[in-house]
């Protein structure tokens, strides 16, 4: 009977419970039901299961009441699926959507230095075999995909802080996502270890059964050890940067861009500029903010626009001398003032992807602001994501 499936799940969900955060296999924002919808649905449909299996008269106002949810739940599903009719994940993302993996965009004019601000956020050097090329007259035909690891590099990390690997879309409705919310090849947070272990990550060779076995992980260093269930922090998923071309041009109009690009699909966009937007960049913002996908503005290259007022003033000092702090906080603050004054951007980070000047800008302080919108897009209560644990819990 629906009254015994119910007890039977009623343990294993509970212990589900604890886990506290989920991390959802695409952006909440993007087109398409969410996977909080769909969750949603299931709910509804237990409910009126439920309240039907009780005798006739008892439970006739809670099936009412799951009868109008459903219909309700259905007419938003409906609404969403159009969505993504019109907005249709592009063929360039379906390798790396809806697996849980993060998609950065990064767009804007050439020579504004997307490149190196991809290779800062994946801390490699241009020299790097797997570096984005860097140059002059480096123009982006084609969207490009450059894919790295939180738990390799750092960055982002702290947007799994808490998150437990619970990423299917089917809402967590069979056993084995109950029993195994870690597999083989996740990567893994640690905390609780002795010595140089804490802190560090580690891929799945053997996930074993979730709360019953030891997980075997490898480290980066390529040791194997093993690990309790209660050590694992968070399970990382892969961040993919996408090198955009930029918005406007005769090869790439305005009218098209968020539709070819898939521009609502992504966890989030930053657009560069090393002089100012174009009228077309300040349409996609515009478009931007109605589909309430999150953006960044930065302002690249700012360390050569002090080096110049240096020359120009014919000062004997460099970025970072004592000497040069009254130019770098007169050049940064000029910048921002400009931007705000003309386009109304109360936030421009002022950045520069060289590594000796990363921490002297907006560098650091754009990344953290990223991590936190990328966690507002993938992180929910665990209770939200799964059909039963809430509805048990109500």
């Amino acid at each position: 009977s629906s009254r015994h499936v119910f007890g039977a799940a009623e343990a294993a969900i509970a212990s589900m419970a604890g886990l506290g955060y989920a991390w959802l296999s695409k952006p909440l924002n993007a087109p398409g039901p969410s996977e909080l919808l769909i969750a949603r649905e299931k709910r509804a449909r237990i409910a009126l299961k439920k309240a039907q299996s009780e005798p006739w008269g008892s439970n006739q106002t809670k099936a009412q009441q799951a009868e109008k949810e459903l219909a309700e739940v259905e007419g938003l599903l409906q609404r969403d699926y159009a969505d993504l009719d019109r907005y249709p994940v592009p063929g360039f993302l379906d390798a790396s959507y809806g697996t849980g993996a993060i998609n950065l965009a990064v767009t804007g004019g050439s020579g504004v230095g997307k490149s190196s601000f991809i290779n800062a956020l994946r801390r490699l050097s241009a020299r790097d075999p797997a570096a984005a090329r860097t140059g002059f007259n480096e123009t982006t035909f084609e969207p490009e995909k450059f894919t790295f690891s939180p738990g390799r590099t750092g960055v982002f990390r702290k947007a799994f802080d808490g998150v437990t690997r619970i990423l299917q879309a089917a809402g967590l409705s069979d056993s084995e996502e109950l029993e195994n919310p870690i597999r083989n090849g996740d990567r893994l947070m640690l905390q609780g270890l002795a010595g140089d272990l804490d802190g560090q990550s580690a891929e799945v060779v053997d996930a074993g059964r979730w709360s019953h076995d030891d997980i075997r992980v490898r480290l980066d260093d390529g040791r194997e050890i093993k690990v309790d269930p209660s050590n694992v922090v968070s399970v990382l998923a892969d961040c993919v940067l996408w090198d955009l071309p930029g918005v406007g041009t005769s090869s790439f109009p305005q009218a098209t861009y968020l539709a070819r690009m898939g521009i609502r699909h992504f966890d989030l966009v930053v657009l560069l500029t090393a002089t100012r937007f174009t009228e077309a960049e300040l349409m996609l913002m515009e478009e931007l903010r109605r589909w309430k996908v999150p953006y960044f503005l930065a302002r690249s290259k700012i360390d050569a626009d002090i080096e110049a007022e240096i020359e120009d003033e014919e000062e004997d000092c460099h970025i970072g001398d004592p000497d040069a702090q009254g130019i770098e906080e007169r050049v940064v603050t000029s910048v921002k003032e400009f931007f705000s004054r003309s386009y109304g951007q109360a936030e421009i980070y002022c950045i520069s992807a060289r590594p000796k000047h990363r921490r002297r800008f907006d560098f650091l302080r754009l990344e953290a602001d990223m991590q936190d919108a990328i966690r507002a897009q993938r992180v929910v209560e665990t209770q939200e994501l799964n059909p039963l644990i809430r509805l048990l819990m109500s």
